[in-house]
């Protein structure tokens, strides 16, 4: 046997079979694309995010800002402060959305306390004695001291929302060169929560009367001695300025500010009419905050008093024929009709809505009855009692229905949005808290 075979005859079973070659680069680039992209899309969310973060803090800044600056020269508008540290604009509530649970009924109120301005729980109190406003809870029973008269002299004194405003003459500015000893009346804006007062800027007068609804105070003035005539005006405490006056040389003696409507009794359109301010003929007049329109809804030539305004309806006491009664106007439109023609004395008379339902007192003195002239006979005359049904009514508007709250001669209210705070003081009772 040969065994010399031929090497290239064998196979052997030991040698591997040949390996082909791996191109890593080329392999590696089909994954380099999809990678790309995600970093890319990454890098844009990132970027994205970074921006919208510096515009959200931006805008942030430029808004508390302009608040501040806002806030500032709001400020910068007033007289003298108590405290110079700014205060933010006036937050303006609407007491409707405003629910606090208030008991009603006997209030216990210390005597030292006439209590003169009710909102809610929060009752403002003056000492006469003491010449001291206070404001008191009438829940919690807690009081907190507002500012000290004086030897001055104080009215118009309203609370709503978070401010009581007043008018006082405590300065001792001279209200006219003629008369050296009257004194005007400056009015004050104070924010229990802040316990900062801010006097309004405004020139010597005599402002005796003032109306305030949370945003808007509204006051007559006289700036010429020797005349009844007087101007009316509108402040907005949100922009701190007058947006309404009128200044016809016309007497405006009641005024009535509510749910930004302001009316008054006007004797503009009798030029010619004489006598006393109760003797006068005047029409009644509104204006219109949300429109910014002055109207004349109510026009007759006799004499009217204590005009009120809630929603389209105004109410007031009107002296025709010579006989007192009170009527009321659905603005819609434009008919009065009588709803009450018992017997009224109009200057002392209390009278406002509640809602839709209208309340009234009729008082009647405990010492001084009132007397009518029944006949004469030889230089004497015969007179008798006049009886007046004394006390709390209530009209509602919806149903048209007059009813009797309360029975009593010399009731005396202190009227809220929601509640009336009463006192009979004839006998002289407690304060009672009622709802109407």
């Amino acid at each position: 046997m040969d065994n010399n075979i031929p090497s290239s005859s064998v196979v052997s079973t030991n040698i591997s079979p040949p390996i082909t070659p791996v191109n890593y680069s080329n392999k590696g680039r089909k994954y380099i694309k999809p990678l790309l992209i995600i970093c890319l899309i990454a890098v844009i969310i990132i970027i994205t995010g970074v921006f919208y973060l510096e515009w959200s803090s931006q805008n942030s800044l430029t808004a508390s800002f302009s608040n501040t600056n806002n806030n500032s020269s709001q400020m910068s508008s007033f007289g003298s402060l108590t405290n110079p540290v700014v205060e933010l604009k006036p937050t303006i509530r609407d007491p409707a959305q405003e629910k606090i649970n208030i008991p009603t009924g006997q209030l216990n109120i210390d005597e030292k306390c006439h209590p003169v301005a009710l909102s809610k729980s929060k009752l403002v109190c003056f000492s006469v004695q003491q010449k001291i406003l206070t404001l008191k809870d009438i829940i919690t029973n807690e009081e907190q001291s507002v500012e000290t008269i004086g030897d001055a002299e104080i009215y118009g004194i309203n609370i709503s929302g978070d401010y009581i405003v007043w008018a006082d003459n405590h300065e001792k500015n001279i209200a006219f060169k003629e008369i050296k000893d009257v004194f005007s009346y400056d009015i004050y804006v104070y924010n229990y929560k802040s316990k900062i007062k801010k006097k309004l800027s405004l020139p010597p007068a005599l402002r005796l009367k003032l109306d305030f609804d949370g945003q808007y105070i509204a006051w007559t003035e006289r700036t010429k001695p020797y005349t009844l005539n007087n101007e009316i005006y509108i402040y907005d405490l949100s922009s701190d300025q007058i947006v309404y006056s009128s200044t016809s040389a016309s007497n405006k003696s009641y005024f009535s500010l509510n749910d930004k409507k302001l009316v008054w009794t006007d004797n503009r359109d009798y030029p010619d009419n004489q006598g006393g301010i109760f003797d006068r003929n005047y029409n009644i007049y509104l204006y219109d905050l949300s429109v910014r329109q002055e109207s004349s809804p109510v026009k007759y030539p006799s004499s009217k008093f204590v005009p009120k305004i809630f929603g389209n309806y105004i109410t007031w006491v009107d002296r025709r024929n010579n006989k007192d009664a009170i009527y009321l106007m659905d603005l819609k439109n434009n008919q009065d009709k009588v709803i009450y023609d018992g017997g009224i004395t109009p200057v002392d008379l209390d009278i406002n809505f509640v809602g839709d339902k209208l309340w009234f007192i009729i008082r009647e003195s405990c010492d001084v009855k009132p007397m009518k002239i029944v006949g004469a006979s030889g230089g004497s005359f015969q007179a008798e009692p006049i009886t007046y049904s004394d006390g709390l009514f209530v009209y509602n508007i919806n149903n048209g229905k007059l009813e009797k709250k309360v029975d009593g001669k010399e009731i005396f209210v202190i009227p809220d949005k929601e509640n009336l705070l009463l006192r009979d003081v004839c006998p002289t009772k407690p304060y009672e808290l009622i709802k109407i």
